[in-house]
């Protein structure tokens, strides 16, 4: 009587995506690199997908490496917003100095919110909740831990079952930048321009809800601009936090005249705050 092979530990399955990942990311960089440039996005895409890998690994070992892995994926979502040319809409001037806000959710929302339109179609790229739960793993466990570390600091089963999440992830990020870059010239162009700054309506991601309150944060607007403050009677449904929703938006002012901190919804024809997928545009 045989034996059934045993099945594959967390550490295999996490090897065999990983590889799955770099060959996608071959196909896509190989014919665009120029391996003579230093400063080329292609192979500083290539060398951080790299700096993910080893930091996956070296986590299997030692816990404490999540928060390097955590600041490596920060820098793919930075490097496919560097190449796509909307890098700078994730700075803002904090103190005179230029600041990106990039923590791995809000990168991969601008991310999200960049593809939808470029596609035109509502991008569903599955497990990415991992890359939260990697965040509060490395809020909660490393950063500020309740208890005192242990000095065993192997990678518990939470965060390898994260780490094959995450890798999941970055197949359907790959594969949908891939797409991006196969699209035609006048396409690509064409949907680019709805995202420019001159347009009488704002696109973007649903940053955090409170309540029966959310805020936007509009591509128009960048991270240096306001938020767009929304709530039930702007909306035509009730967005969830990553939702990408089209809006008109306009700055509105308190009894003092004063200007309020965020923007406030336009209701114009009975179009209120609605996903984008969803417009015709």
């Amino acid at each position: 009587m045989s034996q059934s092979s045993a099945p594959p530990t967390n550490e295999e399955m996490i090897e065999e995506q990983i590889e799955k990942c770099f060959d996608l990311l071959a196909d896509i960089i190989e014919p665009r690199i120029d391996v003579e440039s230093d400063d080329d996005v292609y192979q500083k895409i290539d060398e951080y997908f790299g700096w993910v890998e080893q930091s996956t690994r070296d986590s299997f070992q030692d816990r404490f490496n999540t928060a390097q892995l955590y600041n490596y994926l920060r820098y793919v979502f930075l490097g496919l917003a560097d190449e796509q040319g909307y890098r700078d809409k994730l700075q803002r001037e904090v103190g005179g100095e230029i600041r990106n806000e990039d923590n791995v959710v809000n990168a991969y929302r601008w991310f999200k919110t960049y593809s939808t339109v470029l596609l035109d179609e509502e991008i569903e790229i599955s497990y990415t909740f991992a890359l939260e739960n990697l965040n509060e793993y490395r809020e909660d466990e490393i950063a500020h831990p309740k208890e005192l570390p242990s000095p065993d600091q192997q990678a518990d089963p939470v965060l390898l079952s994260s780490l094959l999440l995450i890798w999941n992830a970055l197949e359907g990020v790959i594969r949908t930048w891939g797409r991006i870059l196969d699209l035609d010239e006048d396409t690509y162009e064409e949907r680019r321009r709805l995202l420019d700054d001159d347009h009488d309506f704002h696109i973007g991601f649903v940053d955090h809800v409170e309540g029966r309150v959310g805020y936007v944060t509009s591509f128009q607007e960048g991270e240096a601009g306001k938020s767009i403050r929304i709530e039930p009677q702007y909306v035509e449904y009730f967005p969830s936090e990553g939702d990408v929703v089209i809006l008109k938006a306009e700055q509105q002012y308190n009894h003092n005249d004063e200007p309020f901190s965020s923007l406030t919804p336009v209701i114009e024809n009975n179009n209120r705050v609605r996903k984008f997928v969803e417009s015709s545009i």
